[in-house]
């Protein structure tokens, strides 16, 4: 495909978008426009507000679902990825996605980190040198110790069938020589996608196994020596809010939190996800 073509094909999806929906995209216009001081002063000193409104215009051109979400719950979310230096969309450190509130029937826009996200963050730290984290499946070779004699060991099956997943670890070294690994079973993961606002769909479905990795590796950041102010950004994930501070950290999760049923949760293909990154950083082995 041409350059030129691609461009006529965003064109017309963007002219679609805003044709199908040109009153909630004028009204949003409109708000940040009208709010753009108050975004300011509560935007980090790299951003300027008219780059969060260009990342907002992104957004919902992907999403359209997005121009459906109360104003504040999406403000909310963008304003906690810019706080938190995490830019939703393509790169896939973070998402902005709609959600129906089953109480109200209103469709509420909540911040989610991505795995990739986690990866970033804890790096940021400047304690640690280096995260892993994998799904193991009952035909790979894997075996690990907790205790004075710690010890993990995983060595993936690529060939033929892999069988079922068992467990997911994630392993941190850190700057001073020492290191920090978690292994969740699948009761703990399924506990938690349980609890998540779409266990059936979007990214449970869509990107299983990295939303394992996901859980593991939230696991790890709660327990690895991280600074209170990263901390704060961590928890940020999986909230909805619709006020905005210059501490995003402190304004109430407006979630609603329900667990379902466990026969609810349905099986799914199972495609495999490593990530791994180097000292510098840069991710490797994102499947």
């Amino acid at each position: 495909m041409k350059t030129s073509d691609a461009k006529e094909i965003v064109k017309a999806k963007t002219q679609q978008i805003q044709s199908g929906n040109g009153d909630k995209f004028k009204t949003l216009q409109d708000l940040l426009k009208r709010m753009q001081p108050e975004i300011q002063k509560a935007l980090p000193k790299h951003m300027e507000a008219d780059r969060f409104a260009r990342i907002a215009f992104t957004e919902v051109r992907r999403n359209p679902k997005l121009l459906e979400c109360s104003q504040g719950s999406f403000l909310g979310a963008l304003m906690m990825a810019a706080q938190v230096g995490l830019e939703p969309g393509p790169l896939g450190f973070c998402d902005i996605l709609p959600y129906e509130n089953k109480k109200t029937g209103e469709i509420t826009a909540q911040f989610q980190i991505r795995a990739k996200g986690f990866v970033n963050l804890m790096y940021r730290s400047g304690e640690v040198i280096s995260v892993s984290s994998n799904v193991v499946y009952e035909n790979d070779e894997f075996e690990f110790e907790y205790g004075i004699s710690e010890k993990l060991r995983h060595v993936p099956k690529f060939e033929g069938d892999r069988g079922r997943k068992v467990c997911v670890y994630a392993i941190a070294h850190f700057k001073d020589g020492g290191h920090m690994y978690v292994v969740l079973p699948p009761e703990t993961v399924q506990k938690i996608r349980r609890k998540s606002k779409t266990p059936n769909y979007g990214p449970w479905v869509d990107w299983e196994d990295e939303m394992w990795v996901k859980t593991a590796l939230k696991r790890l950041s709660k327990y690895a020596p991280l600074s209170p102010e990263l901390m704060r950004k961590l928890d940020l994930d999986d909230t909805t809010k619709s006020e905005i501070k210059e501490d995003m950290s402190e304004v109430p999760d407006e979630t609603e939190w329900i667990e379902v049923d466990a026969t609810s949760v349905e099986d799914v293909p199972e495609g495999e996800v490593e990530i791994v990154e180097d000292k510098r950083g840069s991710l490797t082995g994102l499947k």
